[in-house]
């Protein structure tokens, strides 16, 4: 796996998934039961697909894992950049005020990577394939204008194309590592689990507890 810090191979060239976009994040079916959703405290069932980002925790580097849909839930949030001032953590280039993009929970309560929507999409579609959630449901969906809600479920669409793809690459995962079949329950009912986390840049809340990162939102 590629984690959101790491974006080059050895090679120099960019890593790039199934569905077109380089690997920010990673996806892979739990290998054990034994992992917990730093989101909404449910355990991670051993062959469920969770979703890893590299974040700042008690003073360390860590992979923090949530379950898709309550990553999708209080991790990411898409939205117009309130200012000029956030690069892309993939492309390295600057958001202009206004510019649609994702902006990921890192850390403490105001830790965030930013994304731009073309660079940012393809990682986001892996997530609402994982989660079998609608674009819509996503957080700051609903405040956008009309023309943003257009352009952002244009560059999510899942195809079921693209589910198949992402279902067969995760239990070829399964496979090779020897993890259990996973029958995957209701997505609503999944991220609507009580949290004990505190809410953070309008509800989005993901890797818990830390400070590193980007300190201020942007």
């Amino acid at each position: 796996p590629i984690w959101i810090l790491e974006t080059n191979n050895s090679e120099g060239g960019r890593k790039r998934d199934a569905m077109g976009g380089e690997t920010l994040l990673s996806f892979e079916p739990a290998r054990t039961g034994r992992s917990t959703c730093v989101s909404s405290q449910q355990p991670i069932p051993e062959g469920a697909v969770r979703v890893g980002i590299q974040c700042w925790r008690m003073g360390r580097t860590t992979v923090a894992w949530q379950l898709p849909s309550s990553f999708l839930a209080r991790g990411l949030r898409v939205e117009a950049a309130a200012n000029g001032q956030a690069r892309c953590k993939a492309s390295g280039e600057k958001i202009d005020k206004g510019q649609l993009r994702f902006a990921m929970r890192t850390g403490g309560p105001k830790s965030f990577a930013y994304l731009g929507l073309e660079a940012g999409a393809p990682q986001v579609r892996r997530a609402l394939c994982a989660a079998g959630v609608d674009p819509k449901g996503l957080q700051g969906f609903s405040e956008l204008s009309g023309k943003d809600r257009k352009a952002v479920e244009k560059a999510v669409k899942v195809t079921p194309a693209d589910r198949r793809r992402f279902d067969q690459e995760m239990d070829a995962l399964r496979e090779r590592t020897g993890a259990k079949a996973y029958a995957r329950p209701d997505a609503q009912a999944e991220a609507k689990a009580p949290s004990n986390r505190g809410a953070g840049h309008k509800r989005a809340a993901g890797c818990a507890g830390g400070d590193g990162g980007k300190r201020a939102r942007r």
